[in-house]
């Protein structure tokens, strides 16, 4: 028998999750996540785009009640669990492939934001989950500075290109400085 294919993917979640609670059976979500790998073009010295992939990430029990009560459209995740295909029909009669991912880990990306993270205590009769003491930041409140942007010795008075990267003195990316890291 074939092993099962372990994938992790990093990416953006498409729409909030629903939690789907159906009788008896332990709760369910799907929520779609989609990667857009990014690669540095040499001749053209800037990051492009490649081709976006959506996966449908679905999880039963605590897992699923855990992802509806994290995330939200547009947060940055971290995504890992068995691949599989799932076949449907299209609207023309034809067939399609959907990749799915049944995750054992689902977790907010903390490069791109902030987390904060409580212990879950679940009511043993219904299954609700306790949301005490849950703190909630406001849109004021900043990520602390990080330690290694000083070790860039960057230009504080530089622009901003725009492209994401970190620039030092002399205006030049680390990937200009290094190259591509693949």
């Amino acid at each position: 028998m074939p092993k099962d294919v372990e994938v992790t993917i990093q990416g953006h979640v498409g729409q909030t999750p629903t939690l789907y609670l159906n009788d008896g059976r332990p709760p369910f979500v799907s929520v779609s996540v989609a990667t857009t790998p990014r690669y540095f073009d040499r001749k053209s010295q800037e990051w492009t785009d490649g081709a976006t992939q959506w996966y449908a990430v679905k999880a039963n029990g605590d897992l699923a009640t855990n992802i509806s009560e994290s995330v939200h459209k547009g947060d940055a995740v971290l995504v890992q669990g068995r691949l599989s295909f799932h076949e449907y029909a299209t609207k023309d009669g034809g067939s399609g492939w959907e990749p799915v991912i049944r995750p054992s880990a689902f977790g907010v990306e903390i490069s791109r934001a902030i987390a904060s993270v409580r212990k879950v205590r679940r009511d043993a009769a219904d299954g609700s989950v306790d949301v005490s003491g849950l703190a909630v930041l406001s849109d004021e409140e900043e990520a602390p500075p990080d330690p290694l942007d000083d070790a860039l010795d960057q230009d504080p008075d530089a622009e901003d290109s725009g492209d994401g990267a970190s620039h030092f003195e002399d205006g030049q990316s680390l990937v200009e400085k290094v190259g591509a890291p693949f």
